[in-house]
């Protein structure tokens, strides 16, 4: 038997296609979504106002290139519990837009984040104690 025949009789065989994708994301641990303190809310908000004063148009954020860190809660879609699950992710990136109407935040790269799953967000640019 030629030697290319006989290295596809040991290939993998995957008889559950997805299984081990499945198996995988239930080893996650998810948490519940925290709640903010009125001040920290306060803060978070008087951070995103500053964020859309330098992101206002398209022009604004070319030339500001605001880079930040947000993280904020990714909830689950198949959660059995009444709280919310999920988990808490990091973004990095050059700020496209911080839109307060759709009460979103989307990335350079086209990553959108929602205002309200935000818990934090750091950027050189933020000086509010």
């Amino acid at each position: 038997m030629p030697i290319e025949k006989r290295a596809k009789i040991f290939s993998p065989f995957d008889a559950l296609k997805g299984f081990n994708e499945a198996i995988a994301s239930k080893e996650i641990i998810y948490e519940s979504r925290r709640n903010l303190s009125e001040e920290d809310l306060q803060a978070l908000d008087q951070k995103l106002n500053i964020l859309r004063s330098l992101t206002i148009n398209g022009k604004t954020a070319r030339a500001n290139r605001v880079s930040v860190e947000i993280t904020y809660f990714s909830p689950i879609e198949d959660s059995d519990t009444d709280e919310p699950q999920g988990r808490y992710l990091t973004a990095h990136g050059i700020l496209w837009k911080a839109d307060l109407f759709t009460r979103k935040i989307i990335f350079e790269d086209d990553t959108v984040i929602p205002m309200d799953d935000i818990i934090a967000i750091d950027s050189p640019v933020l000086d509010i104690s």
